[in-house]
């Protein structure tokens, strides 16, 4: 069930995308572009990173999953331009010890600088914010929901490549790294640990 103070968050990240859309179509420079995006997400929940690390080493395998939704490129001078993108972000990992498998869905805003350079590559970088839609903890063949039991927010930094095609369709990588420890209840006890992930994705911009 989703609280009072999580509800309030999605609005406020539904009102910023909003706000952003609104700032595009007030642009009169019609380099300004919408696009969609989607691809595929490899992540890791790393415990040895959590504050205190578990006295026992926790090994987890890099887990497969999707992201998916929408992006704006805001040029702001010479080669740089602002990228805000509001996504669906599934991300997880998996303990081959316990046969546990944790999946973890969130709804992201990544707040991103890109630098163009050598005319189809650019660099991006910036911060990533999420807030958790659902989360599921698979054992075996039973599985059950923990939003209860998983700290709701991540804050992460990603940077990564993206080459472009043509002018609308572009292909990118990028890697992220968690800011803040998520806390999360497990049989052994209260654990933390800190996101990596890994993204390919695919994106088609148009003009406004």
């Amino acid at each position: 069930m989703i609280n009072p103070t999580q509800k309030k968050m999605k609005f406020l990240l539904f009102f910023l995308f909003l706000f952003f859309l609104q700032g595009v179509t007030s642009q009169e420079n019609n380099s300004v572009r919408f696009g969609l995006k989607a691809g595929s997400n490899f992540s890791h929940i790393n415990f040895s990173k959590g504050s205190p690390p578990p006295e026992t080493p926790i090994l987890t395998n890099w887990q497969p999953g999707i992201v998916a939704g929408f992006l704006v490129v805001i040029p702001l001078i010479d080669q740089l331009y602002f990228q805000p993108e509001y996504l669906f972000h599934q991300m997880g990992g998996k303990i081959e010890d316990e046969n546990r498998q944790y999946s973890i869905n969130y709804l992201s805003l990544p707040v991103l600088i890109q630098w163009q350079f050598l005319n189809r590559f650019s660099f991006l970088a910036g911060p990533q914010f999420d807030l958790l839609i659902n989360a599921r903890d698979k054992t075996g063949n039973n599985t059950v929901s923990i939003e209860k039991d998983i700290e709701h927010r991540s804050i992460a930094f990603t940077a990564g490549l993206q080459y472009t095609f043509t002018d609308n369709m572009i292909v990118g990588i990028r890697y992220m790294h968690g800011f803040n420890h998520i806390g999360i209840v497990r049989d052994t006890g209260y654990e933390e640990f800190k996101y990596e992930s890994m993204q390919f994705s695919f994106s088609y911009l148009f003009y406004l």
